[in-house]
């Protein structure tokens, strides 16, 4: 799985804004009847799931912490300033990039520090901010620089093999992901102008060369043009991708749960949708937001002015979205993040405001076929960020907010089948 934070800019938005095969499952059934439903439209898998899980209370998914690396106070190799990606090596090694140190760092399968590499600047091997790190081919590591446009190929030993650009000539890239077996991709959209047109995701090569168009997907309702005029209206459910080891492709957007799922040869091979209704966006937490979304913008010397102008460009959904994201996780599973509504927190807790609303501890788990498995719960403050064979690697938050690199592994899975 690829959790992407760089979807999530580390400046508040609001300050930002104004300065699957059939028959292909896991490993063993689960004992639970499906209650769902399977259609089949022009070729096209339609799997319907109403909401009961296949697993049981038997047989259902938990995980149990297995490696933790980081500290307060002591040796600076294990101090972190602000993780942005993981990348979990075939060897068990682990690298993890900091957006504050602006390197990467190497850690052995036990968590023992191995080595640096890279630091600020804008020369080879060199970064600027907003790294994201992805393990493609033969373990080389893909790591992308937002705030310097380029992405980064490191050879597995932390040798800086080269980069290329990431700013296509027309339109944006909202993300990139890339697979194990080389395969890279990127999420495009606003092609005919700022924030219009559509959404496509697209394959790369090894030097970010753009190879095919992959599949279309629904473009974000947030930024719509009002009187000529842009707009914003937050929590209305943004696009995603999600590209998985097998190379197969899901898409999807947070206001409805339908997502996309193709093969690796770009088939749209099912739709999968979960009825669930979205959980009401209330009018006192949209007070909240707006509240706490104005405080900021004083804070950080915005005039009142332009806070004022931007209040009546600005609207809100009536409901959260369906998800928050999703991507592929361990055993040919897909995870998505269930929304995490703001009433649920307490006064010692931050939220942070963006585009996409936070996120809840908990995902829903379908199998390669469509089906709800269930729900698994992660530990509170952990970020997910990738998955090599069945464990999970994330960013873990103490309570004095410092950062952690966290391994766990998934309890309750059957033996892998032979063949």
């Amino acid at each position: 799985m690829h959790v992407r934070p760089i979807r999530r800019s580390p400046v508040p938005v609001w300050i930002a804004v104004l300065a699957g095969t059939v028959g292909c499952s896991i490993d063993s059934q689960p004992d639970a009847e499906w209650d769902g439903v399977v259609s089949d439209s022009a070729g096209v898998q339609i799997v319907q799931n109403f909401g009961a899980p296949l697993w049981t209370e038997e047989n259902r998914w938990t995980v149990s912490e297995v490696l933790k690396i980081g500290t307060v106070e002591g040796e600076p190799e294990y101090q972190f300033g602000d993780i942005s990606g993981i990348g979990a090596l075939s060897d068990g090694r682990i690298a993890v990039s900091d957006n504050i140190a602006l390197h990467i760092r190497f850690f052995s399968p036990e968590g023992v520090y191995e080595r640096t590499v890279g630091r600020q600047g804008s020369g080879p091997g060199e970064y600027a901010g907003e790294l994201t790190v992805f393990v493609s081919s033969g373990d080389t590591l893909l790591v992308l620089d937002r705030f310097a446009q380029r992405a980064n190929r490191i050879a597995p030993d932390g040798t800086w093999l080269d980069s290329f650009g990431t700013v296509p000539d027309d339109g944006f890239d909202r993300g990139w992901d890339a697979a194990p077996n080389g395969r890279i991709v990127s999420h495009r959209c606003c092609t005919t102008g700022i924030w219009s047109g559509p959404d496509f995701v697209v394959e790369r090569d090894l030097a970010g060369r753009l190879l095919d168009t992959l599949a279309w997907l629904p473009s974000s309702q947030a930024r719509p043009r009002i009187n000529g005029q842009l707009g914003w209206v937050f929590y209305a459910g943004e696009p995603d991708i999600a590209l998985c080891a097998d190379g197969s492709l899901v898409t999807g957007r947070g206001d409805r749960y339908r997502l996309h799922w193709y093969d690796s040869a770009g088939n749209l091979e099912r739709i999968v949708t979960l009825e669930r209704p979205n959980v009401p966006f209330t009018e006192q937490e949209q007070f909240l937001f707006a509240e706490r979304g104005e405080r900021l913008l004083l804070e950080s010397g915005t005039p009142p002015a332009n806070i004022a102008l931007m209040k009546t460009r600005t609207s809100f959904t009536d409901t959260y979205p369906a998800f928050v994201e999703f991507g592929c996780g361990p055993r040919r599973t897909l995870w998505v993040t269930q929304v995490r509504p703001l009433s649920s927190f307490d006064e010692e807790e931050t939220v942070a405001l963006g585009w996409y609303p936070p996120a809840a501890s908990v995902f829903d788990v379908f199998d390669r076929e469509g089906r709800f498995l269930g729900e698994v719960t992660l530990p509170k403050d952990f970020l997910l960020m990738t998955y090599r064979g069945d464990n999970l690697y994330g960013r873990w938050t103490d309570d004095l907010g410092v950062h952690h690199v966290m391994v766990l592994k998934i309890e309750g899975l059957p033996p892998l089948e032979e063949g």
